[in-house]
């Protein structure tokens, strides 16, 4: 199953209420996702597992764009907020990124 539609977590205006309700809503998948990969070990298909792991990856990213916004949202209710910077201006290498590759 492919998504429909590509979203940019990190260019939406998310409110705290979302923030908070998003990360719930990610750890309950990522607990059934952990439950389902430890019961299904031994007899789960090489694609189920593959399965699976994919999603795993999904949810660390999704967790890290929440953890993103949530520093975001909470350093400019601090006064102190972080100056945000064009990605194009760090020289980020996306193929060269090895942070969320499979092991």
């Amino acid at each position: 199953m492919k998504a429909s539609v590509s979203i940019d977590y990190l260019s939406h205006e998310w409110s705290c209420s979302d923030l908070i309700q998003a990360h719930r809503e990610l750890q309950r998948q990522k607990s059934k996702t952990a439950f389902n990969i430890t019961t299904s070990q031994q007899t789960a298909t090489k694609k189920e597992l593959k399965k699976f792991s994919t999603e795993k990856v999904r949810q660390i990213r999704y967790q890290n764009a929440i953890w993103r916004q949530m520093a975001r949202s909470c350093t400019n209710k601090l006064s102190c907020s972080n100056q945000m910077i064009d990605p194009s201006s760090v020289n980020w290498q996306k193929e060269s990124d090895i942070t969320c590759k499979n092991k």
